[in-house]
């Protein structure tokens, strides 16, 4: 590991997204959720001992039972792009 990388707290599953144009894209995160027009992906991250949580709009919440652990996004894709294969605004062409 690198220095100054934060340790993935979870291996993350493999989410699949097809966009409109018919290309297929893997993400590598623990959810996704729909944030207004945009579809974000999250995966959740453990701090070092004496690490303060980042202070930026990439972090998207904390652990309750573990103050070090934070969940920020990984990757965002807006609405627009994505492939809608059943006409579903809700849950679109995305999945594991």
């Amino acid at each position: 590991m690198t220095a100054g990388a934060v340790p993935c707290a979870t291996s993350g599953d493999r989410i699949e997204a097809e966009l409109r144009d018919g290309t297929t894209i893997e993400v590598w995160a623990d959810g996704y959720q729909r944030e207004g027009d945009y579809y974000t992906f999250s995966s959740l991250f453990d701090l070092d001992e004496g690490e303060a949580l980042p202070e930026d709009a990439l972090v998207m919440g904390e652990t309750p039972s573990n103050a070090r652990r934070f969940i920020p996004s990984v990757a965002r894709i807006p609405k627009t792009a994505v492939h809608l294969s059943d006409g579903d605004e809700e849950w679109p062409a995305v999945g594991g």
